[in-house]
């Protein structure tokens, strides 16, 4: 069989297409990270201020918040293109005259928010010292989640099943933060040798890759993109 081979150009077109789909919930990450985000910073950090009197507290709060709330978004995108590309009714009649979603997409997708995210991070850098390292060691978590939500949603083929149980194992990660001290940090790293300890989350990514494909309902189904 005859593959076409698609340029940058093409998968611009089809980032694009997808995106049309989700209509105005697209716009939801980007108004998390450049509006909400930047409000609950100076909120918390002048709660701190008042609360305690001391700029550290309300930086190390700084820091705790974007650790509850950022990882959550990488997977965001990827699960909302599916819910509309493959849970809507006659979406094996759009597939049959389209181009799946598939793991192209969704890489661009966790790119972009990876993107986004660092730049949130550079520029959250003129204040902290340790926003890039911060968000170096989110994308190794953030990368962690976007395997897992493919491995899910090829196990149980539901976008929203899938998002309340990233959901649910991101808290119990947070709540039991001392038997997984590399996901919640206390305090930030101070150095890039730290964040050789963050290879596990790429590593476990992989892993669950591999084994997406080793499922046979993934394969079976028919629908669900590769």
């Amino acid at each position: 069989m005859h593959h076409q081979k698609h340029t940058i150009i093409d998968y611009v077109w089809r980032t694009v297409r997808h995106s049309k789909a989700m209509g105005k919930a697209f716009f939801v990450t980007p108004f998390f990270l450049f509006l909400v985000l930047p409000m609950l910073t100076l909120w918390v950090y002048f709660q701190s201020l008042g609360q305690y009197g001391t700029t550290a507290q309300g930086e190390h709060d700084i820091f705790l918040l974007y650790q509850h709330t950022i990882p959550f978004f990488s997977i965001y995108w990827p699960l909302l293109a599916k819910k509309n590309l493959w849970e809507q009714p006659g979406s094996e009649v759009f597939h049959a005259c389209h181009d799946p979603l598939n793991i192209r997409d969704e890489v661009v997708y966790f790119l972009m928010y990876s993107s986004l995210m660092l730049l949130f991070f550079l520029f959250l850098s003129l204040w902290f010292d340790w926003a890039i390292l911060e968000g170096l060691r989110l994308v190794c978590i953030n990368f962690f989640l976007f395997s897992l939500q493919r491995f899910l949603f090829a196990l149980l083929g539901s976008a929203v099943i899938c998002f309340i149980l990233c959901f649910l194992l991101c808290t119990q990660f947070q709540m039991w933060y001392r038997a997984f001290p590399n996901w919640m940090l206390y305090y930030p790293l101070t150095s890039y040798d730290q964040l050789k300890g963050y290879l596990v989350f790429i590593l476990v990514a992989l892993l669950l890759e591999g084994l997406r494909y080793c499922l046979p309902i993934a394969h079976t189904r028919g629908k669900f993109p590769v």
